[in-house]
């Protein structure tokens, strides 16, 4: 031991000494293998890796990343080029890390990178390459010849530091073509990063309705057509991929609105003049393949033949801009067309934060066509599922017609969606709404028929029909809801000129009609109610007549659970015509529904002389029904009178009630009750007829 270190008649001398033992051995053996290596004058090291103890090949390679919307690449986009082997492979470069050459453009080669010591556990290494701004490939993309550079080597199964380089094939396979590298930079439409794809012009607007679902990766011939308005995007058109890669293809949401749009195109201060559109407008006609000339705006989603209509399951965020001047004059007898009418046909997603101002919306229909037809500014309908909120529609007009009277059609119009399933929150509108012309025209200041929820919401519009008209909704269906919610403008029913037997119209101050389990809560109404058609003489035995139903609230209440709870009206009732049953509060109650905490505080009248046979309550007009209908802690203040024909039914509280109806508690009128006319009326305080 010289200097620290063993001589090797030394490292010789301690394995003798040691080989008494089986240990010993086997460290006299460590030692004299020691002493060799010391004589030989080399150092201690690990073996070299033969040239190919595995035989492992290239057994595929493939693109593995998308190209932008244009099938182009684009500069700042990363190629991946995935090379797969019959084994696993780890790939080492020297220096790192490992290239793959790729062609571009007839010939001229690029290295694309693979991280060091990659692969290891996989029989897969990718390689990357980020185009420049100078590259190009006009042919599509290419591996090269010879095109793996640095190590690529393989852990024996049975011997896992026992390395064996792997033998490359002199000629690599083409990889993927037909994708190009075009240096036109892309367009972020996501300029925020909030996965919502910004919309900023008419024409971007109008190319929602090629991708409904919002995700920013439309196809096919709707690629084509989108694209036209969102040219050369980057990858999801910016949207950022939120869950790594590959995991979430589609990482878009919807649209965004960025700026204030408006459809009066050429400035000239409206898209209409009394429903005649602006022929300057870009959007007077849509185009020819959508829609004839003329009408304006087609839904988005309305473009597709189908009924219903496809629906936007996206979100659509306003960011508090407007839209203003749409315009829309539909007139169709075909199936199916004009089943949904507005900005959108169909919202099952979100629209929020937006503003519709001075909409033009009228779908006139001279066919059979399909049984429900919905218009609205915003949209036809909004189904289950759909939500509505923070959206307003300022002025304008919503118009429903039919002309189609020989069998069952349902017109629904309002300001904001001519139906809802859905739910509508914070929302309002000052529009005037119209639904006339059929049999059965629905009308409300926010929705017509109501399936679903509206929350914290208002109208001020004047609204009328022919059959069933709501300040706020027409029809409140199976387990709606009303809650925090109003409407002061004036309401009227009108006469259609159809004498059918049997119709009704129920107009309401909030509601026009509400049954089976639908509620109002905390709600009121303001607005004038009125009146002028008839209803039809009793029938059947005993005999029941048909009647008007006519409320400062809501028009008709009908079927068990309905009801109103914590909610008030304001405004005159009136009526002319035979056969009304009006109230203060509501017109018509019947069949189990509960009126509680709820008054009245506008006057109740009938304005024609010659008219007869009305109901008429300070706060309901008439019950009816084989189930007790509950009136409970409420009351009415306003004045109850005729001046009218015969054979009226005044009440303080209540015109009329049946016996199996009666149900009155802890409830009272203060208002005059009176009646000026000939023939006989019965008139009480509280009730005027218990039948």
């Amino acid at each position: 031991n010289r200097g620290g270190k063993m001589t090797p008649r030394a490292a010789i001398r301690a394995a003798a000494h040691s080989a008494t033992t089986t240990t010993a051995i086997r460290r006299a053996a460590l030692a004299l293998l020691l002493a060799a290596i010391i004589l030989a004058g080399g150092t201690l090291a690990g073996p070299t890796p033969p040239a190919s103890a595995d035989t492992i090949t290239v057994t595929g390679i493939a693109i593995t990343t998308n190209p932008a919307a244009d099938n182009d690449y684009h500069a700042g986009e990363t190629i991946t080029v995935r090379v797969t082997f019959s084994s696993t492979v780890t790939a080492y470069g020297n220096p790192v890390p490992a290239t793959l050459a790729i062609g571009i453009d007839g010939g001229t080669t690029v290295d694309a990178t693979a991280p060091a010591a990659t692969g290891r556990t996989t029989s897969t290494v990718d390689f990357n390459y980020v185009v420049k701004s100078t590259d190009s490939a006009a042919n599509g993309i290419t591996v090269a010849t010879t095109a793996m550079g640095g190590t690529f080597t393989h852990e024996h199964t049975g011997t896992p530091h026992d390395l064996a380089t792997v033998t490359l094939p002199s000629t690599l396979a083409t990889a993927q073509s037909g994708h190009l590298i075009n240096t036109t930079p892309t367009i972020d439409y996501d300029t925020d990063d909030d996965r919502l794809i910004e919309v900023d012009s008419l024409a971007k607007l109008d190319a929602i309705r090629y991708n409904l679902s919002g995700d920013g990766n439309p196809t096919g011939a709707d690629a084509a057509a989108h694209n036209d308005a969102f040219p050369r995007p980057m990858a999801y058109h910016g949207c950022p991929d939120t869950d790594d890669a590959d995991s979430d293809p589609n990482p878009c949401i919807g649209y965004e609105l960025t700026a204030n749009l408006d459809f009066d195109t050429n400035d000239s201060g409206a898209t209409h003049t009394n429903g005649v559109g602006d022929t300057a407008d870009t959007y007077y006609t849509h185009t020819a393949a959508m829609g004839d000339a003329g009408e304006g705006w087609v839904p988005i989603g309305g473009h597709v033949a189908a009924s219903p209509q496809p629906s936007f399951t996206a979100t659509f965020e306003g960011n508090d801009h407007t839209i203003s001047n749409l315009y829309i004059n539909l007139n169709t007898s075909a199936d199916g067309a004009g089943t949904y009418v507005g900005l959108f046909a169909n919202i099952s997603g979100t629209v929020r934060n937006l503003g519709l101002v001075d909409p033009y919306v009228k779908n006139t229909r001279s066919g059979a066509g399909a049984i429900f037809i919905n218009s609205g500014a915003l949209s036809g309908t909004i189904p289950s599922g759909g939500s509505v909120s923070r959206v307003y529609v300022s002025g304008g007009q919503v118009i429903s017609v039919q002309t189609y009277h020989n069998a069952i059609r349902f017109d629904c119009a309002a300001c904001l969606s001519g139906s809802s399933s859905g739910t509508v929150s914070d929302s309002y509108a000052t529009c005037d709404a119209t639904a006339i012309g059929g049999k059965y025209g629905l009308a409300g200041g926010l929705t017509g028929s109501l399936g679903g929820t509206v929350r914290r919401s208002y109208a001020e519009g004047a609204v009328t029909s022919d059959f069933r008209v709501g300040g706020l909704v027409s029809v409140a269906s199976t387990n709606a809801q009303i809650i925090d919610s109003y409407a002061t403008g004036a309401v009227s029913g009108v006469s259609n000129g159809i004498t059918t037997t049997g119709a009704s119209n129920d107009i309401g101050g909030l509601v026009g009609y509400m049954n089976n389990g639908s509620d109002i809560i905390n709600s009121y109404a303001a607005g004038a109610v009125s009146s002028s058609g008839s209803g039809f003489p009793p029938t059947g035995s005993p005999p029941v007549p048909d009647t008007v139903n006519v409320g400062g609230l809501v028009g008709e209440i009908s079927g068990s659970g309905t009801t109103v709870t914590g909610s008030y009206a304001t405004g005159a009732v009136s009526t002319a015509g035979n056969y009304n049953a009006v109230g203060g509060l509501v017109g018509y109650v019947q069949n189990s529904a509960i009126v509680t905490s709820s008054y009245a505080t506008g006057t109740v009248s009938v304005s024609d002389a010659a008219s007869s046979n009305h109901h008429l309550g300070g706060l309901v007009g008439r019950t009816a029904g084989d189930n007790p209908t509950s009136i409970r802690a409420s009351y009415a203040s306003g004045s109850v009178s005729t001046s009218g024909g015969g054979a009226n039914h005044l009440g303080g509280l209540v015109g009329s009630m049946n016996r199996a109806s009666f149900n009155i508690r802890a409830s009272y009128a203060s208002g005059a009750v009176s009646a000026s006319g000939a023939g006989a009326n019965n008139l009480g305080g509280l009730v005027g007829t218990i039948q």
